[in-house]
């Protein structure tokens, strides 16, 4: 039985002048500001390129190296990404959106075991951070470890209640677990948070499946299918006769 699989926060972009050393007067600022644009449209490749200049003429500037990881994981070039990051955190080790983008930079890379130790030390700097206990949850699930992988999403719900993704990802790990009626509680609440992701209604389907529930099941399924979810055709002609 398949089943739809979690999805992931992919990166923290934002616009900070860390160091102070860009401002209106810049010379470069005018430059600066169409590679945020560009970056902005998807030009990555553009953005990149007016990073890089300015980096040249003010390589001690470590904003310039994270917005230019940003645009260089935007653009799925996740280990050019890693070292500007690395720049980064270098001269500012505390830096937690670097150290985030970083983690997840690794995560795209599925160097699961390189990016749980950065979870690890933005969670020592902040605690109640729900998106990295998050995203360490998602972690821990590639690794198979779902007992870690559980206590992360039970910590990052009770934090931020309303986090529907984390319901929706916390049912996918019962569903490994086969612990299916788990695992249609936290589709139920996901749903219940947004009733528009055909996602949700597709996994809590075939949880009810699993449990011998076709009939709640081939409803989910046509929710799914009417909300766009191709794969859920197939499955109603295998269980919906």
């Amino acid at each position: 039985m398949k089943f739809h699989k979690m999805k992931k926060i992919k990166i923290l972009v934002i616009v900070l002048f860390l160091s102070n050393n860009i401002n209106a007067q810049d010379k470069n600022a005018q430059e600066l500001n169409l590679a945020f644009t560009k970056d902005s449209l998807g030009d990555y490749k553009t953005a990149i390129d007016i990073y890089t200049r300015a980096i040249s003429q003010n390589p001690k500037n470590i904003d310039l190296y994270y917005y230019r990881a940003n645009s260089f994981f935007s653009k799925k070039d996740y280990d050019s990404a890693i070292n500007d990051y690395d720049v980064v955190l270098k001269l500012k080790p505390d830096f937690k959106d670097a150290l985030y983008n970083k983690a997840n930079a690794y995560y795209e890379l599925k160097k699961f075991q390189e990016a749980i130790p950065i979870f690890d030390k933005i969670l020592a700097l902040d605690a109640n951070n729900s998106f990295a206990l998050y995203d360490r949850a998602n972690t821990w699930f590639q690794l198979n470890d779902y007992k870690k992988s559980l206590d992360d999403f039970n910590k990052s719900l009770a934090l931020n209640p309303s986090y529907l993704e984390a319901y929706y990802d916390r049912g996918n790990v019962f569903f490994v677990l086969k612990d299916y009626m788990e695992a249609i509680k936290n589709y139920d609440k996901a749903i219940e948070l947004d009733k528009n992701r055909s996602e949700f209604y597709f996994n809590r389907a075939m949880a009810e499946i699993s449990l011998g529930f076709n009939e709640d099941g081939c409803v989910d399924l046509n929710y799914a299918a009417d909300l766009g979810d191709q794969q859920a055709n197939d499955y109603i002609k295998e269980f919906c006769k």
